[in-house]
C-alpha cells in the first residue's frame, strides 16, 4: 500500500481490477474515453504544422563557402543578380561589387574560395 501511496503522490493514477477480464474492460473504457472529442486537454499544446520556408539551395551553398562569411541577405542578393552559384563564380570582382552589400574584400574572398585566385 505504501508503494501505491507513493504513486498517488507522484500524480500517477493506478487502477485495481479483480481479474484479467476486468483489466481488459478497463483498458477498453480508457481507450474509448480518450477518443472522445470533448477531451481536448492536450489540444492547447498541439500546434498546427509550422511551415518553414526552405532556403534556395543556391543561397545555402553560397552561404556555406569556406573562408567567406556571407549571410542570407547578401547571398540572396547575389543569386538574384547572377541567377545561380555558377553565375556568381563566373562574375568578376567589379560585377560582384555592384550588388548591394558586397564590398571589394568580400568579392575577392568569394572568388578565392572557389579557386579564382588570379582575379583578386
Amino acid at each position: 500500500m505504501s508503494w501505491l501511496y507513493q504513486l498517488d503522490k507522484a500524480v500517477i493514477t493506478h487502477y485495481c481490477t479483480p481479474d484479467l477480464n476486468g483489466t481488459a474492460a478497463l483498458l477498453v473504457a480508457l481507450y474509448k474515453n480518450a477518443q472522445k472529442l470533448e477531451h481536448t486537454t492536450l489540444n492547447r499544446y498541439i500546434k498546427e504544422k509550422i511551415y518553414i520556408e526552405e532556403k534556395n539551395p543556391q543561397v545555402r551553398n553560397l552561404m556555406g563557402l569556406q573562408g567567406v562569411n556571407i549571410g542570407e541577405v547578401r547571398a540572396k542578393a547575389l543569386i538574384d543578380r547572377f541567377g545561380s552559384l555558377w553565375g556568381v563564380m563566373l562574375a568578376s570582382v567589379e560585377e560582384l561589387v555592384e550588388v548591394d552589400g558586397i564590398g571589394k574584400k568580400l568579392a575577392v574572398d568569394i572568388l578565392r574560395s572557389v579557386g579564382r585566385r588570379n582575379d583578386a
